[in-house]
């Protein structure tokens, strides 16, 4: 093109109006790419679906404090609790893509939440974007410490000697607690009734008195009842048993193949981030997680650290809204009207 330069007059013209545009489009560039060099300039907010205190919000606060450090710039935690998580999704799903607003993100508002609810104002997938991948954690199956059953397979027998007569509780319709029992039900071919209550841990008093015969828990939040001997966990859903309770079984081992459900926590941008900046935030998250100190603190709390990149950290959601779809649709769940 510059070639016809030389040519003519006209062509001459015609040249300086290109050099012109495209030096023009080159002023606007460089500011945005002097940015994600220079990222992060200011203070980064990581959004978290559920309130102080829980697992979302040990992670997030971990990385954070890594992140400052390492950045030399503040990364403040902040809690945006309610609809099951729907609030904080969407909030950063709809914030401006410069990775100064970060989603920690755990896995039922991303990948149960799109086949379930049917009228959601935004789409997590669509709108939302892998970072890192940080840890998983398994479910725990449990029960009461004075029930007489002690083994899933023991569990299995009550439920078929006493079809629909024995119940399990769990935090609200849709949770991956709820779903974990219903691939219970299918895989072990057994009839048990749903009651959902208002949070996991107002649940667990109704299985500590033998109200409710069995609840699915998180390993981090099932290890104290576990070890303070008000309950009893028959199995763990993940594909190896948890270090903490390595007496506790696999679901697998304890005669249910393919029954395998983890639960994750990682990072996620809203879609349109640059590249440059998830691959930079990245590269510090794989740091922070192959640190021996980090990996401890994690494990300590049932969490297994994985450390996946954005496009492994993308498979494993596609994969997961596969799985839960299926359980969902199997076991036929629905949501309100």
């Amino acid at each position: 093109m510059f070639s016809k330069c030389l040519r003519s007059e006209n062509h001459k013209m015609k040249c300086k109006v290109a050099l012109g545009a495209i030096l023009l489009a080159g002023a606007f560039m460089l500011p945005t790419a002097e940015a994600v060099a220079e990222y992060p300039e200011r203070t980064v907010h990581i959004i978290v679906q559920y309130p102080p205190g829980g697992t979302p919000d040990m992670v997030a606060r971990l990385l954070a404090d890594r992140y400052s450090k390492k950045f030399g710039k503040p990364f403040v935690v902040e809690n945006r609790p309610g609809a099951s998580g729907n609030i904080a999704t969407r909030y950063v799903a709809k914030s401006k893509p410069d990775g100064y607003t970060l989603l920690l993100a755990s896995d039922g508002p991303i990948t149960i939440a799109p086949t379930l609810q049917k009228n959601m104002t935004y789409d997590p997938i669509a709108e939302l974007t892998p970072v890192t991948l940080a840890a998983t954690s398994a479910f725990a199956l449990l029960t009461s410490s004075s029930n007489s059953v002690n083994s899933v397979k023991d569990l299995i027998a009550r439920a078929k000697a006493n079809p629909g007569k024995l119940n399990y509780a769990s935090p609200g319709i849709g949770t991956q607690h709820h779903l974990a029992a219903e691939l219970l039900k299918t895989i072990g071919k057994i009839d048990i009734v749903h009651v959902p209550y208002k949070g996991f841990a107002p649940g667990t008093v109704d299985v500590i008195s033998g109200q409710v015969e069995m609840v699915f828990g998180s390993v981090p939040a099932s290890v104290k009842y576990v070890k303070g001997g008000k309950m009893k966990a028959l199995a763990v859903t993940g594909e190896r048993r948890f270090s903490g309770m390595s007496s506790v079984p696999t679901m697998m081992e304890s005669g249910l193949p393919n029954y395998n459900i983890t639960a994750w926590y990682g990072l996620m941008a809203p879609t349109g981030t640059p590249r440059t900046i998830i691959d930079k935030i990245n590269a510090e998250s794989s740091n922070i997680l192959a640190n021996e100190d980090v990996i401890k603190m994690l494990e300590a709390r049932g969490l297994d650290v994985v450390a996946g990149g954005p496009d492994a950290y993308a498979k494993r959601i596609k994969a997961d809204v596969e799985a839960w779809g299926k359980i969902i649709k199997d076991a036929n769940v629905k949501v309100g009207k």
